[in-house]
């Protein structure tokens, strides 16, 4: 009996590449459920199009979010996807071909499109994620960004062959903004979890991430957009420690 797959996308304001996203899933199954976190543009009727299943709950975190989309889906192997995502040919045949085994999960690889260059060094390639997982063995835990699976222990990691390609960044303006949504939440879980940075991150951190990033992992093979990376990541370490100290500040 072929197995049968469930496929959960969380998504807000994805209109660019959820037709794509959903087109490639839809290859593989046809019980896909979109968690929308407040989309204001034409993600949500995009959806509809396409016949998926759809549940508009506002923002609660990624790993709350995905943990209701799998709720909510038909089987209990999850393909965990962002609305930004596309399943590769290559990647689509490994999970066709994939016989999923309770006690194990599945690791995919990210390759990011940054403003229309594929990444292939800065840290970010190879880059596996866990993003196929038995909802009955583990659940996503309830940080606020980098969220992750757990309980892990005792489970198989496997990864697979293919690439998900990750349309993350479509300018430059984007990614600034990200890491300022990013940096507030990561700034929140310091808070939340009785955490301050060091010293070493504080003044420290953002000349050691340009150099991890530009040097050490390879961004100057990347060209410019490989420069602009690296110094995205200095500024991310700095906007952290910025929103730390205005929350903190009485």
């Amino acid at each position: 009996m072929k197995h049968k797959w469930s496929a959960v996308i969380i998504a807000r304001n994805e209109e660019k590449h959820l037709a794509s996203c959903i087109q490639s899933i839809l290859e593989i199954t046809d019980d896909i459920v979109l968690v929308d976190s407040g989309s204001t543009d034409n993600t949500v009727s995009i959806a509809e199009s396409l016949g998926i299943h759809i549940y508009e709950i506002g923002w609660n975190g990624y790993g709350a979010n995905k943990n209701f989309g799998a709720s909510k889906a038909k089987n209990n192997w999850i393909i965990s996807i962002d609305g930004d995502e596309v399943i590769s040919p290559a990647l689509k045949d490994s999970i066709l071909s994939l016989q999923p085994e309770k006690g194990s999960v599945y690791l995919l690889n990210s390759l990011v499109n940054y403003a229309g260059t594929w990444i292939k060094h800065c840290g970010w390639y190879p880059r596996y994620k866990i993003r196929i997982y038995n909802r009955e063995d583990c659940k996503w835990d309830a940080a606020k960004v980098h969220e992750n699976l757990t309980p892990l222990t005792g489970n198989k990691q496997v990864k697979l062959k293919g690439d998900l390609l990750h349309y993350s960044y479509d300018s430059v303006q984007d990614h600034e903004k990200r890491i300022n949504d990013y940096a507030r939440l990561r700034a929140e879980g310091w808070i939340e979890n009785d955490k301050r940075p060091s010293f070493s991150k504080r003044y420290f951190g953002s000349i050691f991430q340009f150099i991890k990033t530009y040097v050490i992992k390879l961004g100057f093979l990347d060209g410019k957009a490989g420069w602009t990376i690296s110094k995205m990541n200095a500024k991310l370490s700095d906007l952290q420690i910025k929103f730390y100290d205005e929350s903190v500040r009485p």
